[in-house]
């Protein structure tokens, strides 16, 4: 299902649209809102070097853009303005109400992609590589966590590595812990702070397994205070901490390694801050990290 929402879906719909034989102007534009606005929000939405590379989103929108031109402008001198049928206004209704869902969705991704709060500055917390950015924003359309059942969650971001076609593995779709190219990558305070909790002792998923207790469900996991934000590290390498509660960290520190253990399904550090509001309850906040909000598809070259 994965793939073919990212590849079978914007295949139908471009075969579609290009087959297709419209009756009037009216329903070949309707028609071209309903392909532009559902491969639009897969560019933005999908997660694409997980099945076959981060710039096959750009292939596969530039071929959209292609197909697009030359059928609406073939077509469209040609037709009558509208066709006055009762199954015709059905059918530019029905086509009408999915372009205007996507619409919508899209609109929210934009949305997703801006913070009105204050932000903390924080750095990056991974230094020698290319990284995606699979979820993170500020709406829970581009960013699993901000609908998370816990508030702290809630700008909280997921990075995994891009190397070679700009692929997090060496395989695709691979739950191999191994193949996965941010497994073992070496993780850095991302400011000066102190550590107030510590969890070194839950092995890796081979896989995507998630058969843990819920009381491991974070893995190993650091929490880093500063003033009054706390920054959680989480999914940490089994036995890879080199701090402990207690001890003072600097931003730029080597503090530990990239794991797959707890709730992951596949290697990756999760990144959140949040801090206690007047409730005494742990909200998130967002963040700016190296000077940007990082939101879901972003890269960060640490080269």
């Amino acid at each position: 299902m994965f793939i073919f929402v990212h590849l079978g879906l914007p295949a139908f719909l471009l075969g579609w649209f290009w087959f297709m034989k419209p009756k009037s102007k009216v329903g070949l534009l309707v028609s071209l809102l309903l392909s532009v606005s559902v491969v639009l929000f897969l560019f933005f939405w999908g997660q694409w070097p997980f099945i076959g590379g981060y710039y096959l989103r750009y292939v596969i929108l530039i071929l959209s853009l292609v197909i697009w031109i030359i059928k609406t402008f073939k077509s469209i001198q040609l037709l009558p303005f509208i066709k006055k049928s009762i199954f015709n206004y059905f059918k530019i209704g029905l086509l009408s109400l999915f372009a205007g869902i996507f619409v919508l969705l899209n609109v929210k991704v934009i949305a997703g992609m801006r913070i009105k709060e204050n932000a903390v500055n924080i750095e990056f917390p991974l230094k020698s590589g290319k990284y995606y950015i699979a979820l993170g924003g500020s709406n829970g359309v581009i960013n699993n966590h901000y609908k998370a059942w816990t508030r702290a969650q809630q700008y909280a971001i997921d990075i995994n590595k891009l190397e070679g076609l700009g692929t997090v593995a060496s395989g695709i779709m691979t739950n191999d812990k191994d193949k996965h190219f941010i497994f073992s990558e070496n993780v850095y305070s991302p400011f000066d702070g102190i550590v107030i909790e510590s969890v070194n002792s839950v092995l890796d998923n081979e896989t995507s397994s998630m058969k843990v207790k819920r009381k491991d469900g974070a893995g190993n996991y650091l929490i880093l205070k500063n003033k009054e934000v706390l920054i959680h590290l989480v999914h940490l390498k089994y036995n890879s901490l080199l701090v402990v509660k207690g001890d003072t960290v600097k931003k730029g520190d080597l503090i530990a390694q990239v794991g797959n253990s707890g709730f992951s399904q596949e290697p990756h550090l999760h990144f959140q801050a949040s801090i206690y509001n007047k409730d005494s309850i742990l909200v998130g906040i967002p963040m700016r990290i190296n000077r940007r909000f990082l939101v879901r598809n972003d890269i960060v070259n640490c080269k």
